[in-house]
């Protein structure tokens, strides 16, 4: 059944050529109906003037294609598409210049080293400061608290009534511990991020001298 409908397609196909060769040469085109069906003619019925259509020479030959119209979903197919692949761009470039970088700016894997060390032993220093701000506040706050304890003792049934310095002095302690804990946290991704990312680098420095040899 295959090869009888091929037969037929292509008896069709030289038909139509042959017509359009006697009719001054006019244009044959080739198109799919709704079934997905290929379809040939000299001309394009209505209901397929949207369709993708390919323009024959006498010989047979795509000579033009045409483009149908686009559904919006197909637009945005081919929109997301085309982002993907500028974006698969964008990092082979960045991954382009990053590893000239380490190329201009590194000569060996021992400065790479180095200026991780460098860089590390800088976050160490914040570190350090930001644990010595908060144990001084944490001691301030327990000092704070102890006063406040004490003032409210001497009042024996009373409602306690601590005054407002001392309320505000301690607010404005915890709020700057928690901002100084939040910091150390962020000291601390940092400092891995350093290790991860020069530790990166050197091996990648390495294959790259390798494959300059």
């Amino acid at each position: 059944m295959r090869r009888c409908h091929g037969k037929v397609l292509s008896l069709t196909l030289v038909a139509l050529m042959a017509t359009s060769q006697s009719g001054n040469a006019e244009r044959l085109y080739k198109w799919k109906d709704e079934n997905g069906v290929v379809r040939y003619g000299d001309r394009v019925p209505p209901q397929y003037a949207k369709q993708d259509v390919k323009i024959l020479n006498e010989y047979g030959v795509v000579v033009q294609e045409v483009e149908g119209v686009k559904t919006p979903e197909e637009l945005a197919a081919e929109a997301a598409k085309r982002e993907k692949e500028e974006a698969i761009l964008r990092e082979v470039e960045a991954k382009k210049q990053y590893d000239m970088m380490l190329l201009e700016t590194y000569s060996s894997v021992a400065e790479i080293e180095a200026e991780r060390d460098r860089r590390v032993s800088a976050v160490d220093a914040q570190i350090t400061q930001a644990n010595r701000q908060i144990r001084l506040l944490q001691s301030k706050i327990a000092r704070l608290e102890l006063e406040a304890r004490s003032y409210g003792a001497s009042q024996q049934n009373a409602a306690t009534i601590i005054p407002e310095p001392i309320v505000d002095d301690m607010e404005e302690s915890k709020l700057a511990l928690n901002d100084y804990e939040a910091q150390l946290r962020g000291f601390y991704v940092a400092q891995a991020d350093l290790r991860l990312k020069f530790n990166g680098d050197m091996v990648r420095f390495r294959e790259l001298k390798r494959a300059s040899r």
